[in-house]
């Protein structure tokens, strides 16, 4: 059975969100470890949604679903770097 065909749809989105974002947060550019944290924060955020090929899912989505769960992820990234952040600046005593 190939089990490596299967991914979560979001992961890849996430991970380009995160780096389009990124730069609102100049704190965290290049940063790669709180990048991965803030992508690990938005994935538990969203829905987990599992598909064998995302090319498949693109037929079975409509233009208002895409507009729905591209806004989701970039809320979802949003929020992760925000929570990030503050927990650099001020991290835990």
């Amino acid at each position: 059975m190939p089990f490596s065909s299967i991914q979560n749809l979001n992961e890849r989105a996430v991970f380009d969100k995160v780096r389009e974002l990124s730069t609102r947060f100049p704190e965290l550019v290049g940063d790669e470890e709180l990048l991965a944290d803030a992508s690990c924060v938005a994935l538990n955020a969203l829905p987990a949604h599992y598909v064998r090929h995302a090319v498949d899912q693109s037929f079975h989505n409509s233009d208002t679903q895409r507009e729905k769960d591209d806004k989701a992820v970039s809320d979802a990234v949003e929020s992760a770097l925000r929570l990030v952040r503050t927990r650099r600046v001020a991290p835990d005593r």
